[in-house]
């Protein structure tokens, strides 16, 4: 599908696409243009599916909703792939979404969910009772070391972070987390 199909199908606005009017001479049977017009017709086009992105489909052709809206404000389709800064995948404002390269993705990950000191790269290792700090740059792992006490182990991941580039909303669980 074209960017220009997909400007003549949907319409942008703060960050949601609406299906625009299609005329009668689209569908093979007054029935089911009668139906689209009612169902679809100025109403918000598609999902959230089961992981928080937003599905269209259009003609058996299935997208996400963020690599249209950048292709509708860039005039192509995306080859990287498509950050949500703020890490909240249905917010799919123009100003939340930028084009990365997948290290530069892995820059701005939020925080798992196994995280168990709130820092990522930093975990408590029990045997040891200590913690070790890590972090991955370009696909190599970096080992920062190994503390006796947590905020300095915090600390050198936060150093490395900014001198690897690493996006400020990097480990958070959105934009205000």
């Amino acid at each position: 599908m074209t960017v220009k199909e997909i400007k003549q199908l949907l319409k942008y606005e703060d960050g949601l696409l609406y299906w625009r009017p299609r005329t009668k001479d689209m569908f093979d049977s007054l029935k089911k243009y009668n139906a689209w017009k009612t169902r679809c017709e100025g109403k918000i086009a598609g999902g959230k599916t089961s992981t928080g992105y937003v599905s269209i489909e259009v003609n058996n052709f299935v997208f996400r909703a963020h690599r249209a809206i950048w292709a509708m404000h860039n005039g192509k389709w995306p080859n990287g792939e498509i950050d949500h800064i703020n890490h909240n995948r249905s917010d799919n404002r123009i100003e939340n979404l930028r084009e990365v390269n997948r290290f530069e993705q892995m820059k701005n990950k939020t925080k798992y969910s196994s995280n168990n000191t709130g820092t990522t790269g930093v975990v408590f290792v029990k045997k040891n009772k200590n913690y070790r700090a890590h972090i991955s740059c370009d696909g190599k792992m970096h080992w920062l070391g190994t503390f006796n006490n947590k905020d300095d182990a915090i600390a050198a991941r936060k150093k490395a972070e900014v001198e690897m580039g690493y996006h400020q909303n990097h480990g958070k669980l959105n934009a205000d987390g």
